[in-house]
């Protein structure tokens, strides 16, 4: 994990140093989060961006755009009047999981980054965020705040249920897969 100490302009520091303050006095939506995160968008991409190691989140709410009954008897030709268990649900998931993982099919998979940030007299946070591809349009940053450790951070994804880092893809519990699902 890196940490960015030494690489903000000065004015930023200043601004650092009262965002990683109030966030151990308890504040973790200060406004001078949302300067450090258009510094990292604009001037600090190359440091944004310089973490990427195969660090991926799959995108849950956009996977469950194609969880449903049709889909899945579609795919895999199976009869409309037959019975489909939440098994083949739970596999044709796991398929569809794999799949994108296999082809990096930016409409599932985020790139995955975290930076430690340091105040001047030592305290740290980190800032986590995903990037999107979108197409033509290019990445997309999504913010998800300052936490107290890369690991907390990632944890804090896979609690929404809306992402799941890749490392632990085969820990998506069942019950989690069919709560997309769209019967």
């Amino acid at each position: 994990m890196n940490t960015i100490k030494d690489k903000l302009p000065f004015h930023l520091q200043r601004i650092l140093d009262e965002v990683i303050g109030a966030f151990n006095n308890g504040d973790v939506a200060h406004d001078g989060t949302k300067e450090i995160e258009e510094w990292f968008e604009l001037e600090g991409w190359d440091i944004l961006i310089s973490d990427l190691d195969d660090q991926m989140a799959i995108n849950l709410c956009e996977l469950s755009s194609r969880c449903n009954d049709d889909e899945l008897r579609a795919s895999q030709y199976i009869a409309d009047d037959a019975v489909l268990q939440d098994s083949d649900r739970i596999a044709w998931v796991r398929g569809l999981i794999e799949s994108a993982l296999g082809t990096g099919d930016d409409s599932f998979l985020l790139t995955v980054h975290a930076h430690t940030l340091q105040a001047t007299e030592g305290k740290t946070a980190v800032i986590g965020c995903l990037i999107e591809m979108q197409g033509q349009l290019g990445p997309h940053c999504i913010w998800q705040g300052l936490h107290m450790t890369k690991e907390s951070f990632l944890h804090s994804l896979a609690e929404g249920r809306a992402y799941w880092v890749t490392p632990h893809l085969e820990a998506i519990p069942d019950k989690v897969l069919l709560s997309w699902w769209n019967f």
